[in-house]
């Protein structure tokens, strides 16, 4: 049972990382879903320059890597570990993972703003 949320985690993975060979970054996808209809509109018109592309490049392989060494840490870990000291462990594994992702996306986001022209040139959110 363990072993499959390893699965889960590399299947996710790759899918991130695949998206990305794809020319259409997994990351874009979610960003237009919350977006809306109004602002999917916006997005595809921004998506046309190369330094927003980027973005959604580099934001959809880290989360592809992320969870892909996620998943490879957890199978070893699952294995090796007796059952009730691997589930806490792959618990643990988990919300570190996922800690780290998040944080590195809001860290990302707030670096990698352009800046807002209405506040004399500040990033968004400075």
């Amino acid at each position: 049972m363990l072993v499959k949320d390893s699965l889960t985690s590399f299947l996710a993975g790759l899918f991130f990382v695949g998206s990305c060979a794809l020319r259409r970054p997994l990351t874009y996808y979610a960003a237009q879903r919350f977006a809306g209809p109004a602002g999917a509109a916006g997005l595809r018109a921004r998506f046309a320059d190369p330094a927003v592309r980027r973005r959604y490049y580099v934001s959809s392989l880290v989360w592809g890597g992320g969870l892909l060494a996620e998943s490879l840490l957890r199978i070893p870990l699952v294995l090796v570990l007796p059952i009730d000291l691997a589930v806490g462990a792959s618990t643990v594994l988990m919300i570190v993972a996922y800690t780290l992702l998040i944080g590195w996306t809001i860290h990302f986001a707030k670096r990698d703003r352009p800046p807002d022209p209405a506040s004399g040139g500040r990033t968004w959110g400075s």
